[in-house]
């Protein structure tokens, strides 16, 4: 047991930590909603009226809405307790209906069991029919067709601040994640197909709210009525027909601080859909080679040859050059296309692979992450073309609704090497057709047919051009355990735009991981200029800054270089000699101060500040990195905390600083940090390490992007003299560890993993 100077507590099983969550983040106490007879709400936010209930309404063969009283309630409000998966409730059931169609709306209330929640629910009882809000469906995607919250903000002069995920990518676009400052006058919030949670903060963050579907994540919507500036959530306005029973769920979920807030919702979402267990692949755990958009050979074979003769070459030169690739992803250049673009076939043409994927495995030793994307009209699976399955066939695209099918392509896949398939385009998938969003259940069926797939065939599921509302309905599906969380690395490689768009990714990774999921900042080159790519004349720029990053990510970390550009040295710094990733026990996400000064210009770094933290035991070791940081920034113990890691203030620590080599602090109560401004391509990567009682400080390995990680360092012990630290490694690996003693003794002790894979490093210079 590691005993140190310090208060670090570690997370337990989800309870213990959703407690932990709601202790740190919002007494419930401080989330108050006040129902009314009449069904008229408020709702008060740490002690103060922050929100106020506006219309409910219905498109049933025409608007009904409680405002001009066309939608009548039945009745009184009724009201009951009750428990569910995520806890005890007080509920309120209020029905109302049109002239044609029953309409019940339920408020339930989880502040009274300490959880800082409030779910809305829509049911439809009867179900309703001519429910889409516009002839053009496009247009009606936009909108909502029922209306429960409406939400008008209190005229408190309160400054507030706000950010959505919005886009693809989960928001990690350049037009992605919105911000702004919330009045009852503003008007630009941005919603319909493409948003996503909506989290509103006040000045300090010490009351954060996080407005969000939470059942029927598919045809969920949230949008900002025009002319009275209210936040209103409902079904999707492109829905045509709603089944009787069905119901449509959002939350309002409380919390303190934006980081803590998000994560704390994602929690409570992941648990009361009971996705605590994440599943692990091998893209996951070890270092891979990309052929994504921005590759060398994406679409590309500069030798004439073919992608098996290039890309075999390529599998022996690693081997051979012990570079530790350990999977391949092919992106979308080997596989049968239509008319569109769309996929015809999912089978690996003769010219890209004229001996087959089956032979490619077996001489690459490569498992594969198999890439594919929205489907063609001509797609040979489907009945209508001479197939086995049932599609629907709409202009020139289609789309499988038969959990037969699914099972077929996967384990098609499983027989020529697949671990994870890659669902790139779903956006597109979802959006080029009608019936997709015209339909309340068939894009929830195409999901989950291809997520039980999966998780029957032991294949994990990338998600990729997502928008919110897929990331979301990701807590379903076991199988789903990644998501892109920005564009293509091509964009950067290009530079397409002012700031890079594939690099940062620490508003999106957040939101993915509260929701389980591993973000994956996508494909990057090692080495600057590769004569001969499909992309001109370019420079890649960064490559230290993208490998340290798709490091720290905690998902994939794949390069593609060309076969005479690798950078082995680089990539090293990223994994054991075996490949393995050293990755840090959370991705780097930005610091909350980053959100204010977005929405509101005050008070907040001018550029890109991120945190993350490596977890030993109960031991924490915290990481920050600034990028394009404009002017100087003071960091504080506020800023590092998370509820996953706590630190308080004057907790001893010693902080050293990562570039070339190490810079140390003097061991000191730790208050307040300056992080210098900051250009790319330099940046500042910024380490915390706790004083162990007997005055010793694990620094780590110098060589590794992420000194300390528990997938070297499994155990450390301190006696009254020393640091005796358990690393995992390979057989033969030669693993060096750096210590500080408070007396200002800094050494580095060198040992070889023996065949047992397990050696123990002391600070008394041995290895055991």
């Amino acid at each position: 047991n590691a005993e140190y100077m310090g208060d670090h507590q570690p997370t337990g099983a989800f309870f213990a930590m959703l407690c932990l969550f709601v202790g740190l983040v919002l007494s419930s106490s401080q989330l108050e909603i006040q129902v009314s007879q009449t069904g008229e709400f408020h709702i008060n936010v740490g002690g103060g009226l922050w929100f106020e209930n506006g219309r409910i309404a219905l498109n049933a063969d025409g608007w009904s809405s409680t405002d001009d009283g066309t939608l009548k309630m039945i009745g009184v409000p009724s009201v009951a307790k009750g428990s569910d998966q995520l806890g005890a409730f007080n509920s309120t059931t209020i029905q109302f209906t049109t002239t044609t169609t029953p309409f019940t709306v339920i408020i339930r209330d989880y502040t009274v069991s300490g959880i800082p929640a409030i779910i809305f629910e829509q049911y439809f009882p009867n179900g309703a029919e001519k429910t889409q809000t516009s002839a053009n469906v496009t247009a009606a995607a936009e909108s909502v067709l029922s209306v429960f919250p409406s939400i008008a903000v209190n005229d408190d002069g309160i400054a507030r601040g706000y950010f959505t995920y919005f886009d693809q990518m989960i928001g990690g676009v350049a037009t992605g994640t919105r911000f702004g400052k919330l009045t009852p006058d503003t008007r630009d919030i941005p919603g319909g197909s493409k948003a996503g949670p909506l989290v509103i903060f006040d000045s300090d963050m010490s009351n954060v709210v996080v407005f969000s579907s939470w059942s029927s994540f598919m045809v969920g919507n949230l949008i900002q009525n025009p002319s009275t500036g209210h936040i209103e959530m409902g079904m999707i306005g492109s829905v045509s027909f709603i089944p009787a029973g069905f119901s449509y769920s959002t939350v309002l979920f409380a919390g303190s601080g934006v980081s803590n807030t998000v994560r704390a919702f994602g929690h409570a979402l992941r648990h009361y859909y009971g996705k605590v267990k994440i599943p692990s692949d091998l893209t996951l755990q070890t270092l891979g080679y990309s052929t994504d958009n921005g590759a060398y050979y994406y679409y590309n074979t500069p030798n004439n040859a073919t992608f098996e003769s290039e890309l075999l070459a390529l599998a022996n030169f690693t081997r051979t050059k012990n570079i530790p690739v350990n999977y391949i992803l092919l992106d979308s250049w080997w596989y049968y296309k239509g008319p569109t673009g769309g996929v015809s076939q999912w089978e690996a043409r003769p010219d890209a692979f004229p001996n087959g994927l089956q032979n490619f495995r077996r001489q690459s030793r490569w498992p594969i992450q198999g890439h594919n994307r929205y489907w063609d009209k001509s797609a040979v699976y489907a009945k209508q073309n001479g197939g086995n399955y049932n599609f629907i066939l709409e202009g020139n695209y289609s789309i499988p609704n038969d959990p037969a099918f699914w099972e077929y392509l996967l384990e098609e896949g499983q027989s020529w090497g697949l671990i994870v398939y890659e669902q790139d385009w779903l956006h597109n998938e979802w959006e080029l057709m009608n019936v997709t969003r015209q339909s309340a259940t068939l894009a929830r069926d195409w999901l989950t047919q291809m997520g039980q797939a999966a998780a029957k065939l032991n294949i994990t599921i990338q998600y990729c051009m997502a928008y919110p509302r897929f990331a979301l309905f990701s807590v379903e599906l076991s199988a789903v355990n990644q998501v892109r969380a920005s564009d293509d690395y091509l964009v950067d490689l290009v530079m397409r735009y002012p700031k890079p768009a594939n690099l940062f990714i620490g508003v999106s990774s957040l939101f993915a991981h509260a929701l389980g999921l591993r973000p994956s900042k996508d494909v990057f080159w090692t080495t600057p200029v590769e004569p001969g790519s499909e992309f001109g004349d370019v420079t890649a720029h960064w490559p230290d800054v993208h490998a340290l990053v798709a490091t720290y990510s905690t998902g994939p970390v794949a390069f593609g270089d060309a076969i005479f550009a690798i950078n082995a040295s680089m990539l090293s710094r990223s994994c054991m000699s075996n490949g393995t990733l050293l990755q840090p026990s959370a991705p780097f996400v930005a610091v909350d101060e980053y959100y204010r000064y977005r929405a509101l210009g005050d008070k907040g770094p001018q550029g890109e500040v991120w945190t993350s933290f490596s977890r030993v035991g109960s031991v924490v070791w915290y990481h920050l990195l600034a990028l394009d940081l404009s002017s100087d920034y003071v960091i504080s113990a506020s800023t590092l905390n998370t509820s996953e890691a706590i630190i308080k203030d004057g907790t001893p620590f010693v902080w050293y600083s990562q570039r070339s080599n190490w810079t140390f602090s003097t061991p000191q109560p730790f208050s307040t940090l300056t992080v210098a401004a900051v250009e790319l391509p330099e940046y500042t990567l910024i380490h915390l390490a706790p004083i162990f009682h007997n005055g010793w400080v694990l620094l780590g390995e110098e060589s590794k992007w992420v000194p300390v990680s528990n997938r070297r360092i499994r155990s450390i012990s301190a006696s009254s003299t020393h640091l005796n630290v358990l690393v995992g490694g390979v057989a033969g690996e030669s693993v060096a560890l750096s210590f500080k003693h408070t007396t200002g003794t800094t050494l580095t002790v060198k040992c070889v993993v023996p065949k047992g894979t397990f050696v123990t490093i002391s600070s008394d210079s041995t290895c055991k």
